[in-house]
């Protein structure tokens, strides 16, 4: 059996070209599997590890012609290698004991029946979303073990400060917690993997009004009013996208519906509501400007070579235009927020 240990800060091994294993910590581990033995020195979007914080954890290798094992103080991955993609047939790991003081043994498939469950996706859909709709898989369970599957072929460029394509785009990268008893450690890795959680403010907490319809600015008004006459507390309103002049992309204010907005956010202000203003990037031609944005000329100022108004996310070449465009919604977000 080939196996490589790499130059990586932490214990690193490639096991037969198409696999790497990073040991992050005794409880955390990360596999990677790459059809064409390329794996990419940059992490993956949203991962943000802080490696200098993770202290090399003691472990154990056993190998031979068939099978590579690494061992810590709280789990045993059992890799057996036959270039394909990790699954039932190839990968197990077993976390030690957990809380019910028992080993669990994990496969690639297995669904965790007692993890306590993360974010509930689509929640705008519900009652009618709850039938079909389950909670992720958070990162605690009675078993000791949570899967995080990173499934984006983006990975962020350091050098250029942007996102860049996968080398090999028929991969598999998991972050395993193997946590087991330990759930301090879990919550530390997780920081530690993915960067610290900031402290929001109370407001964030509270109910949060959104709804895709034509309000005009008397309409939520009239709204908000309703909504506290029943002795409801709300804290933000949501406007969506049609609070825009062309309603999926520019960020000019539809006048029709907002004549006034400066005076409108003011009035929101006067009654403790936090307003956000629905954007939606990424969705084709809601990243173009439309032909008559009267920002094209300041955009033109600052790059006079710019040929179309329309970012392109995985282009580095408009990185400049995405600048000048968030420095705007940037601006935006600002009035709102300090309303």
């Amino acid at each position: 059996m080939k196996i490589v240990k790499t130059n990586f800060v932490l214990p690193q091994y490639v096991v037969e070209d198409n696999y790497r294993i990073t040991l992050f910590s005794s409880t955390l581990v990360r596999v990677e599997f790459s059809v064409s033995g390329v794996f990419d020195e940059d992490f993956p979007i949203p991962v943000e590890p802080q490696i200098g914080s993770f202290s090399v954890a003691q472990h154990e290798i056993v190998q031979d012609k068939e099978i590579f094992i690494l061992e810590t103080e709280n789990f045993v991955l059992t890799l057996k290698p036959n270039r394909r993609m990790l699954d039932i047939g190839n990968f197990e790991i077993v976390v030690k004991e957990n809380v019910k003081k028992e080993k669990f043994l994990w496969r690639p498939g297995v669904k965790d029946e007692q993890n306590l469950g993360g974010a509930m996706l689509d929640l705008y859909k519900y009652p009618a979303g709850k039938f079909y709709e389950n909670f992720t898989d958070g990162l605690i369970s009675p078993n000791g073990i949570f899967v995080y599957r990173n499934i984006c072929e983006f990975l962020w460029d350091k050098q250029k400060n942007w996102l860049k394509r996968r080398t090999e785009w028929r991969f598999q990268d998991w972050y395993i917690f193997a946590y087991g008893k330990n759930y301090k450690q879990a919550f530390k890795d997780f920081v530690l993997l993915f960067g610290q959680v900031p402290l929001v403010p109370r407001w964030v907490f509270g109910y949060w009004y959104s709804r895709w319809y034509k309000f005009t600015d008397k309409e939520i008004l009239e709204v908000i009013k309703k909504i506290r006459n029943l002795n409801i507390p709300i804290d933000v309103f949501v406007i969506d996208t049609d609070w825009r002049k062309h309603g999926w992309n520019g960020y000019e204010w539809n006048k029709e519906f907002f004549p006034q907005p400066q005076k409108f956010l003011q009035q929101l202000k006067l009654l403790n509501i936090k307003t956000c203003l629905n954007d939606h990037p990424g969705y084709g031609r809601s990243d173009e400007l439309p032909s008559d944005d009267i920002y094209k000329e300041k955009i033109y100022q600052r790059l006079a070579e710019i040929k179309e108004y329309k970012i392109k996310w995985d282009d580095e070449r408009y990185a400049p235009f995405r600048e000048v465009m968030f420095s705007y919604i940037v601006f935006l977000e600002f009035v709102l927020y300090n309303q």
